[in-house]
C-alpha cells in the first residue's frame, strides 16, 4: 500500500515537472518565430502579433533576468510597446532598461525617449522636463543633448509658436 502511495506521489511529481512548460531554448524560438512574422517583408503592422510578442518578451524578461537574451528582449519590448502606443508600458520598460543596463549605449536614448513620450504622447510636461534634465545630467555629451536642451526650452509651445520663433531668428540673422 505504501509503495502504491509513493509511486503515485512520484508519478504526480514527474507529471508536474514535465508539464512545467517549454525550456529556455523553446521560449527563445517562440520569440524568434514571432519576430520573424512581425518583421517580415509585409508592409502591414500586425498589432495582434506585436501584442503576442510583447507578452512573450515580458514573460521571458520576468523569468530570465540573467539570460544572455534578456537585455535585447527588454529593449525590444520597450520599442514594441511604444509602437503599439502603450506609452505607459513603454516608459516603464525604457526606465527598467536604463537602470538595469546603465552602462549600455542604448541607456541614454531610453531616458531621452521617456521624456519624448511624456511630452508628445502623454502630455505630462513636468515629467518630460524631469527626464530631459536627467538625460542631460547623465549624458551631457550625448548626440541627443542638443535635442534635450531644445525640448526643455520649448516645452508646451505649439508648432506655430516654434515656427514664429525660428522665423524671428532667421530675420535677425539676415539683418
Amino acid at each position: 500500500m505504501n509503495n502504491l502511495r509513493y509511486s503515485l506521489i512520484f508519478l504526480f511529481l514527474l507529471i508536474s515537472l514535465v508539464g512545467c512548460g517549454p525550456d529556455d531554448a523553446q521560449r527563445v524560438e517562440e520569440i524568434t518565430v514571432l519576430e520573424d512574422q512581425l518583421y517580415s517583408k509585409s508592409d502591414k503592422f500586425d498589432k495582434n502579433k506585436a501584442n503576442d510578442l510583447l507578452v512573450k518578451y515580458e514573460e521571458f524578461i520576468a523569468n530570465h533576468k540573467e539570460h544572455e537574451k534578456a537585455k535585447g528582449y527588454l529593449y525590444s519590448a520597450a520599442e514594441t510597446a511604444n509602437s503599439l502606443m502603450q506609452f505607459k508600458k513603454a516608459i516603464n520598460l525604457y526606465g527598467t532598461y536604463s537602470k538595469r543596463y546603465a552602462e549600455d549605449s542604448r541607456a541614454a536614448s531610453c531616458v531621452f525617449i521617456q521624456g519624448f513620450i511624456y511630452e508628445n504622447h502623454i502630455g505630462d510636461l513636468g515629467m518630460a522636463e524631469r527626464h530631459y534634465k536627467m538625460f542631460l545630467e547623465k549624458y551631457p555629451d550625448h548626440e541627443l543633448a542638443k535635442d534635450a536642451k531644445f525640448s526643455i526650452d520649448n516645452l508646451g509651445k505649439s508648432v506655430e509658436e516654434l515656427l514664429k520663433q525660428f522665423e524671428a531668428k532667421q530675420d535677425s540673422a539676415n539683418t
